[in-house]
């Protein structure tokens, strides 16, 4: 399971997220739906370890990973062209 807390992100002076609190359970299927400039590849970004959240924290199965444990685990590829 993946839980976020009291997820907050925001660019510049514009809150992309302001206390989020998701779980995505094991084994289920999620859709993230939105408008252009929502927050989904934020969100995307930040679960995969690409983006830290400003504020909050983001567990997997109830640790706190680090950028490297994360890229070990989570394969993740963007809509446009991109080098990690």
């Amino acid at each position: 399971m993946i839980a976020l807390k009291h997820v907050q992100k925001k660019y510049h002076n514009n809150i992309i997220f302001q206390s989020l609190n998701m779980k995505f359970e094991n084994q289920q299927l999620t859709v993230l739906l939105g408008e252009n400039g929502a927050g989904k590849s934020t969100l995307l970004r930040m679960l995969s370890g690409l983006e830290q959240p400003d504020q909050g924290e983001i567990t997997y199965f109830g640790k706190k990973l680090s950028k490297k444990q994360l890229q070990a685990m989570i394969g993740y590829v963007p809509q446009d062209i991109a080098l990690f």
